[in-house]
């Protein structure tokens, strides 16, 4: 608009028609009707010769599902089932960055977020909505060029929930002379549940929202260090995290409703090694080890691998042409299965290819393979996940 004033619009609107299994058998006719549409107005300012900019949000997401299942020999029913889903979220925002001196810089705002839901499911009707208003204040600290201080604090009020301060501190120190980096930080947090979690319904199944759940709550922290050797050409790093949970959302153990879990720890390590040996071709390994556990009963939290690992490759053999390859693990997991019962989830490995070329400044070629091995796997137990996908496609900068 001008030298110091942009608008930015994004839209989006994708419809769906699927088929999907059901349980106990699979039924040809039960199939899913999806709309979705998101939008969302940006407006930026930039003041004080740049120094301070200001963010200007208003966002909108409109979902509605509509899931429907004739009366067959397959469903398990006597009647039709026809469940209709609509969610709304409207949100605005108001965020300032201000670099206040070289060493200083300032990230302050407010937003706000109205959510509405209405179901219909064979004539079971629901109705609700939340609103959340939030502020928040953040200052980054640089001194010296080599240690780096974040604090944070934001303050939330829910409709339903009511007032929930949370807050996070992090600090990194950068030895430039062996270019190692060592940090850590810690943070609380808060999730509300969801309108679906509290006044959801599936009568058919025989399940139910809980309108007395309470939100998530979390303390966290992580420590560790990353380390560049020969030119930044070998990357190496390691970070300990921790998390201790209260009230999470789990199923109970008949499935007919959610429930509070009282107390949960998560921990693990997260590990990377990247090198580039050739100014084309860079190579990266990462490694998460996780840990979950319910402290009431000291068993593993369900659908949580232990061990994922991810090795990825990209290369750019000619001048405009960039290649890419990755691979990921996933270990064995708890997880409840198509009986009810809990059991073990297979680990599985799945691989990626990519491609882009520049045919020109202005246009571009590009696309994927996912699942290039075509891979059988559920995740999580009982959703078998996409086999063999191939992607092409064009962009063009003007």
């Amino acid at each position: 608009v001008s030298d110091n004033f942009e608008v930015s619009l994004f839209g989006r609107y994708v419809a769906t028609k699927s088929q999907y299994d059901n349980w106990p058998v699979e039924d040809p006719n039960l199939r899913e009707n999806t709309e979705q549409f998101y939008g969302r107005a940006l407006g930026e300012l930039w003041l004080m010769d740049g120094r301070w900019k200001q963010s200007f949000g208003l966002g909108y997401v409109q979902v509605h599902r509509r899931d429907l299942d004739d009366p067959d020999t397959f469903n398990p029913f006597p009647a039709a089932f026809d469940s209709k889903r609509t969610g709304k979220r409207l949100k605005g925002d108001w965020q300032n960055d201000v670099q206040v001196s070289e060493i200083w810089k300032l990230t302050f705002g407010v937003e706000g977020e109205k959510e509405w839901y209405d179901s219909d499911i064979d004539g079971f009707a629901i109705k609700a909505d939340a609103t959340t208003l939030g502020a928040f204040l953040q200052s980054r600290l640089t001194l010296m060029d080599r240690v780096f201080l974040t604090l944070a604090a934001r303050l939330d009020h829910h409709s339903e929930f009511g007032v929930y301060p949370t807050f996070s501190a992090g600090l990194a120190y950068l030895h430039r002379e062996t270019d190692t980096k060592l940090k850590a930080s810690i943070g609380t947090a808060f999730k509300a549940p969801t309108l679906d979690q509290l006044y959801g319904a599936i009568p058919a199944f025989g399940f139910s929202g809980n309108p007395n759940l309470d939100p998530e709550k979390s303390v966290g922290l992580d420590i560790g260090f990353e380390q560049k050797l020969f030119d930044g050409r070998l990357q190496f790093g390691s970070t300990f995290f921790r998390n201790w949970i209260r009230d999470l959302i789990d199923f109970n153990t008949t499935f007919s409703t959610l429930v509070n879990v009282d107390r949960v720890n998560t921990w693990g390590l997260e590990s990377f090694v990247a090198v580039q040996p050739l100014p084309w071709l860079t190579a990266r390994i990462d490694h998460t080890w996780t840990h979950a556990e319910d402290r009431a009963t000291g068993q593993q939290l369900a659908r949580r691998p232990r061990h994922k690992i991810t090795a990825a490759i990209d290369l750019t053999p000619i001048e405009k042409l960039t290649l890419g390859f990755s691979v990921t693990w996933n270990d064995d997991r708890v997880d409840f299965l198509p009986s009810f019962a809990t059991g073990i989830n297979p680990g599985y490995t799945v691989a990626r290819f990519t491609a882009s070329y520049q045919v020109t400044e202005q246009f571009q070629i590009y696309g994927r393979i996912e699942n290039a091995f075509d891979e059988k796997y559920d995740d999580p137990a009982g959703f078998a996940q996409p086999g063999l996908a191939a992607y092409v496609g064009t962009r063009v900068t003007f």
